[in-house]
């Protein structure tokens, strides 16, 4: 067995020596050897329990099975059978931690030790870490009785089945549909970069003509750019029927009332009205009042826009006497209603944003504001040829290592994502243990004649899940627990990397970074300037239909289960109709596709909201000070970042702006302002 890597020290990780075979039987060993390190720790601690030798640890069996399990996610990428072994070791590895949480013996001894006289005298740090283990245990049935723990334990196994299920059916969705175009006239209107692009996935295929996918950048293009209509149709009903009756695939409808059930159970089990007042346990949000009202003000703000903008619709209608606007028509023309007369085409300024200088600017931001140096590595391995890999130093001391997965290729989401894989801390033997994250994208690899270009979009995703990395490993607790920001809620987790967006809306920031990839030239401000206003008058749409999930979300796992008689869509109709300026059409199905609902921000999609507040609040203060001021970097580092989970965003925001969060500025960026 010590010839399986994983079973050997993982700093640095060793991916090229990593098998197939290495990856089950690394992760059931681990998890054995988890199992009886703890009865050992359970016995030895029964008379006195102490920080070390129960707290850390039981941290560092945490920490073993977390960081290889973690490490191997990214290898699913590699085929079915390296999919499927990667998913069996992360369902063993998530009711190992299932199995631990709901032991009651280990339960009460972190009681004992928060009780005891010497845990009265622990650091601040440590009393909240103690105490946020303590809500763990309990969140997962720790004070149940035998048998509900056990009908606990059969819900969450049924639950992560659930999740998978419904994922694989969107995959599956996602990757059946083509469409082959063979006429370059029904594109006429899209940018040159993506016909190409569908051009190559053709190629590819050995067929001739552009193939149209699922995937969102091509989807997008067409719905906002092709002239043709048939053609935007086609596309619209596919993209918004995916995993449905309407598709030729598994529905995710019947999936996601199953787990709608299985976690309101799951909630009752351990004591509370709903399955969304379970999980703001741990979000920072206080209760589902308080969420409710959020998304009902930010309803109720957007009511002026909504108006407009259905009028604005409508007068296009008439104008092109189109004898009636479908929801196929909405984003082509929505562009077009916002289209500011000096600004760049989305093609244009995409040549102004090749990946290889947004990925030097990022860093280069990275090390300007928060003094942390990300330097391109030679030496670590990696999953796949295409990752870059990254040293992190601060301090001139290496805390960590990057991933940079960016460029699409098949067997890979189309979606950008990030994955924690490491926490740093440092253990009871006082070695230092360094972070690691991984970044994920889909940016359309170069042609051979353009380099890999970002549209906007694209680079916001990516200023985004650089953020998710960036807050990851720029975390200073020692303390293992406190180091892991998924403690914070998806509300508190979303802060930083909403807030690294904001530089993408910065005219002063995208001119200095932009770099043409032939003339090397760089973009004017005001000319920059000109193509923002037109993204954000085109936001809306964005804010609306993201403002559609959320009440969508939060009313599928609210106090209102089970609805009365009303079916799935009559309560996505009923969420999407109050707040969109065009009905939905009677073919779309987004609560299928929605898959937030299966990756951990079920009862939590409003946080994407909630945070761009936070967010958009927390940059004005740049905008004043310098979006490059290191100062402003530093304090935002130490008020909010540095802590990790061991303080609040909420409290965090509060020192770095000096008063509690606005609104307004989110209101007044977003035109929701009278």
């Amino acid at each position: 067995m010590t010839s399986n890597p994983l079973l050997a020290p993982l700093d640095p990780p060793a991916y090229a020596d990593i098998r197939l075979e290495h990856l089950t039987a690394g992760i059931d060993q681990i998890i054995l050897d988890n199992h009886n390190a703890l009865a050992r720790i359970i016995l030895a601690q029964r008379g006195l329990p102490t920080w070390d030798d129960l707290v850390m640890a039981i941290d560092a069996l945490d920490a073993r099975l977390n960081n290889a399990v973690r490490l191997i996610v990214p290898l699913y990428t590699r085929g079915e059978a390296w999919k499927a072994a990667v998913d069996e070791c992360w369902l063993k590895t998530q009711a190992y931690h299932q199995a631990k949480l709901q032991n009651a013996t280990l339960l009460a001894l972190y009681q004992r030790l928060a009780d005891s006289a010497h845990g009265a005298l622990f650091s601040h740090e440590r009393r909240m870490s103690l105490q946020q283990s303590i809500k763990a245990f309990r969140l997962s049935g720790a004070e149940l009785g035998e048998t509900e723990r056990a009908r606990l334990m059969n819900l969450q196994t049924s639950i992560s089945a659930q999740r998978n299920l419904f994922l694989d059916n969107l995959a599956h969705a996602t990757g059946a549909w083509t469409l082959l175009i063979t006429d370059a006239r029904r594109l006429q209107g899209v940018d040159a970069l993506e016909t190409a692009a569908m051009a190559r996935k053709a190629q590819a295929k050995g067929l001739e003509g552009w193939l149209v996918t699922l995937e969102e950048a091509p989807c997008l293009a067409i719905l906002q750019q092709a002239t043709d209509r048939s053609l935007r149709e086609t596309v619209y009903r596919a993209y918004h029927g995916r995993a449905s009756e309407l598709d030729a695939g598994p529905d995710n409808g019947p999936v996601l009332l199953e787990l709608r059930r299985l976690r309101h159970e799951q909630a009752q089990l351990l004591g509370f009205a709903s399955f969304a007042e379970l999980s703001l346990q741990t979000k920072t949000a206080e209760s589902t009042q308080q969420v409710t009202r959020f998304l009902q003000d930010l309803s109720t703000h957007s009511a002026a826009w909504r108006s407009a903008e259905t009028a604005r619709l409508r007068a296009f209608d008439q104008q092109a006497r189109l004898g009636g606007l479908q929801p196929w028509d909405i984003a082509f023309y929505a562009q077009r209603a916002h289209r500011h007369p000096l600004a760049l085409s989305g093609e244009e300024m995409r040549g102004y944003f090749p990946l290889e200088q947004v990925v030097l600017a990022m860093t280069q931001l990275a090390d300007t504001l928060f003094g942390v140096q990300i330097t391109p590595s030679s030496t670590l391995q990696a999953w796949h040829a295409d990752v870059r890999c990254f040293e992190v130093t601060q301090g001139h001391a290496l805390v960590g290592y990057l991933y940079m997965d960016a460029i699409t290729r098949p067997g890979k989401e189309d979606y950008a994502w990030s994955l924690r894989v490491w926490n740093r801390h440092v253990d009871a033997e006082g070695r230092f243990h360094k972070g690691a994250a991984a970044l994920f994208c889909a940016v359309e690899r170069g042609d051979g004649v353009a380099p890999p270009l970002l549209t906007h979009l694209e680079l916001r995703k990516l200023y985004h899940e650089f953020g998710h990395c960036l807050h990851q490993l720029l975390v200073a607790t020692t303390d293992y627990r406190l180091s892991d920001i998924d403690s914070l809620g998806p509300d508190g987790i979303e802060f930083f990397s909403e807030l690294l967006e904001r530089w993408c809306w910065s005219a002063e920031y995208l001119a200095g970074i932009s770099h043409h990839y032939q003339t090397g030239k760089a973009l004017p401000q005001s000319t920059v300037q000109a193509f923002l206003d037109q993204q954000k008058q085109q936001q809306g749409l964005t804010f609306a239909r993201d403002l559609a999930m959320a009440r969508l979300d939060l009313h599928l796992h609210g106090e209102t289960y089970p609805a009365a008689a009303q079916s799935l869509q009559q309560q996505v109709v009923e969420q999407f109709d109050a707040v969109l300026p065009w009905p939905l059409g009677d073919f779309e199905r987004p609560a299928q596709a929605f898959d937030h609902l299966a990756s951990g921000y079920e009862a939590g999609y409003y946080s994407y909201l909630w945070s761009r507040v936070y967010a958009i609040d927390a940059f004005a203060r740049f905008e004043a000070e310098g979006v490059l001021n290191p100062a402003t970097g530093r304090a935002l580092l130490e008020a909010i970042v540095a802590p990790g989970a061991g303080r609040s965003i909420t409290a965090g925001f509060k020192v770095f702006r000096g008063r509690d969060v606005s609104p307004l500025p989110f209101l007044q960026w977003h035109g929701l302002t009278p």
